[in-house]
């Protein structure tokens, strides 16, 4: 029963998704952010198919600000705003705590608009490009920004002062939990493969399954989160000297955005192709 209650909580923590979230559980949700990844691959289906079904009715650069438009609304914004505030300290002047002031502030400066504006902007330009992979291409973007809080959670030993929301992922999430979540992400990502190549069997008499590309999308999942995630760590502990709440938000934006280019850089060379 406690990792149903767990998966409730992380899924209300991570999405607007009305299926309740029990008051003073952060622990609880940072106990379970294994399951961080699995909540991203539920997160990203129905944009997903959404983006999929919209590629017959409207051009390529419409559906790609569309999809983005789906996942904020049903992740109520929450990281985006961590990405804002992140820029606002990244982009400030003076000491740790000056920067964390300036990331706590309740106003939006120019360095979180314009680095908000870049990773958005590119995200959804991303999306219009993934043609007939998009439905997967928008569950392992949502898995691989997942598993790079998750990593960094698992690895980083620090937070910024004054730091309560990132405080219990960073204490309580442990390594095998990031190895844990990798093992069980994938074996759903096989299982989600099959299954919707069984549908498009059925439906259809058409059947395609590919190892190789199986293999192609647990390389991005891995590539596109653990490398960026690594390297925005190392910018906070550089100029927070920690991890914050709003540096967990910016990690999951900004693999979001990584790991749809290098999508987009596989179907453009034809490594991705039908």
């Amino acid at each position: 029963m406690k990792i149903f209650k767990g998966f409730r909580n992380t899924l209300a923590f991570l999405s607007k998704i009305p299926v309740g979230m029990d008051i003073e559980s952060m622990d609880d949700i940072a106990k379970h952010m294994w399951l961080f990844p699995i909540v991203g691959i539920l997160i990203g289906i129905i944009p997903g198919i959404i983006g999929f079904i919209l590629q017959f009715f409207l051009p390529k650069l419409l559906i790609g600000p569309l999809i983005l438009g789906l996942i904020l609304l049903l992740t109520g914004l929450h990281h985006t705003d961590g990405l804002l505030d992140f820029g606002d300290g990244i982009m400030a002047h003076g000491t740790p705590e000056k920067k964390l002031e300036i990331m706590h502030d309740v106003n939006t400066g120019t360095g979180g608009i314009v680095l908000g504006l870049v990773i958005l902007l590119i995200t959804a330009v991303s999306y219009s490009y993934l043609d007939i992979f998009i439905i997967f291409g928008v569950i392992i973007a949502e898995i691989s920004a997942k598993l790079a809080m998750l990593e960094v959670a698992s690895f980083s030993k620090t937070t910024a002062e004054g730091s309560k929301m990132a405080e219990p992922f960073v204490k309580l999430t442990k390594p095998y939990h990031f190895f844990l979540s990798l093992i069980i992400t994938i074996i759903l990502l096989f299982l989600l493969n099959y299954g919707i190549r069984l549908m498009i069997y059925f439906l259809w008499g058409i059947w395609y399954f590919s190892y190789f590309e199986f293999l192609i999308q647990s390389f991005i999942i891995l590539v596109g989160s653990c490398i960026p995630s690594l390297f925005i760590y190392g910018i906070a502990k550089r100029n927070f000297k920690g991890m914050s709440g709003d540096t967990f938000g910016a990690i999951n934006e900004i693999c979001r955005m990584s790991t749809l280019i290098l999508l987009v850089i596989l179907i453009q060379v034809r490594i991705l192709v039908y």
